[in-house]
């Protein structure tokens, strides 16, 4: 949402859901995380080895999905059968 304020984006954000196209899940967004953007990394176990992967790499390898918006806040799902985080990408 280019050209709106932080404060405009998640007052409109927050609350709603979305479906992702790579697997056709739907989400309520609890946040927008700022801070972190696509080429932050994550721990992720891939054929039974941990390793430290960027969304940009995860998602490519994944669901062979290219992000080109590297720069873009994360929305958060929050999981509260699990407890963690969901982070999606708004792209």
């Amino acid at each position: 949402m280019q050209g709106y304020s932080q404060k405009q984006c998640s007052d409109y954000l927050i609350g709603k859901s979305v479906r992702t196209n790579y697997n056709n899940i739907v989400y309520k967004i609890h946040k927008i995380d700022y801070i972190h953007c696509p080429m932050n990394t994550f721990s992720w176990t891939d054929a039974g080895i941990d390793r430290s992967v960027s969304y940009v790499e995860y998602y490519e390898k994944k669901y062979s999905t290219k992000i080109y918006d590297v720069q873009q806040p994360l929305l958060v799902h929050h999981n509260e059968r699990t407890g963690q985080d969901i982070h999606l990408i708004p792209e």
